[in-house]
């Protein structure tokens, strides 16, 4: 098994509970200031179940990047191409330029849609009609990031205007629009946080958004 590096993050992107979590560290304390005969067996088994839970995801990760590579180099159509990369794009500039944000500030929603390309860059999922139809399944995950950046001393709701931004991105995909999405953003609460908070906060979107794209699509999950 490889030494690698065991967070919160990565026992929760294994299947971890938050009880779990915290069993786990207790542990690891435990045995610091007392020794490994301070477990048991039962203690000691939970300890490599995690580290083998977390070895998984990350051989995983390590498969999914292999494929994506393997995708560039065969001359198949780059994810940058499709329309799902571009809506996530223009989804960031139209936050950006319709959203009342101070210069110190960033939104939560353009990290996480950054996260979002940037994942999609790494696994280069097909995004056929077998991979979109799943996207819906990103909403509640990436609404729960968002909601995390209120935590951050300094987060504060921004003045957004929904309809000037959904009409930008209706005049850049007018031959594809749905009358359903006319009223996608009108509920939308943006969060910015600090900048100072930005790498903490990607730290926590990251691995929940490199997970959820292996997940998700089945282009990626088939290679993993």
């Amino acid at each position: 098994m490889e030494n690698i590096k065991i967070t919160a993050q990565t026992l929760e992107a294994a299947g971890f509970t938050e009880t779990q979590i915290d069993r786990y560290f207790k542990l690891l304390d435990r045995k610091k200031l007392h020794g490994y005969n301070s477990l048991t067996i039962s203690d000691r088994q939970f300890i490599n179940s995690a580290r083998t839970a977390v070895d998984k995801v990350e051989k995983a990760h390590k498969v999914a990047l292999v494929e994506g590579r393997k995708n560039r180099l065969s001359g198949k159509t780059p994810v940058e191409t499709k329309k799902h990369y571009r809506w996530v794009q223009a989804e960031i500039n139209s936050y950006i330029a319709h959203a009342d944000l101070a210069a110190d500030e960033v939104l939560c929603h353009v990290l996480i849609n950054n996260e979002i390309l940037r994942a999609l860059s790494l696994y280069q999922p097909t995004l056929d009609r077998t991979d979109t139809v799943h996207r819906f399944k990103f909403s509640q995950p990436c609404a729960d990031l968002a909601d995390l950046g209120n935590a951050y001393t300094g987060s504060r709701v921004v003045e957004f205007d929904h309809i000037a931004s959904r009409n930008q991105l209706r005049s850049e995909f007018e031959d594809e629009w749905n009358t359903r999405w006319d009223s996608y953003f009108e509920n939308v609460q943006m969060v910015a946080i600090p900048l100072s908070d930005e790498l903490d906060y990607i730290s926590f979107v990251r691995p929940e958004i490199e997970r959820l794209t292996r997940e998700i699509y089945p282009s990626v999950t088939a290679t993993v």
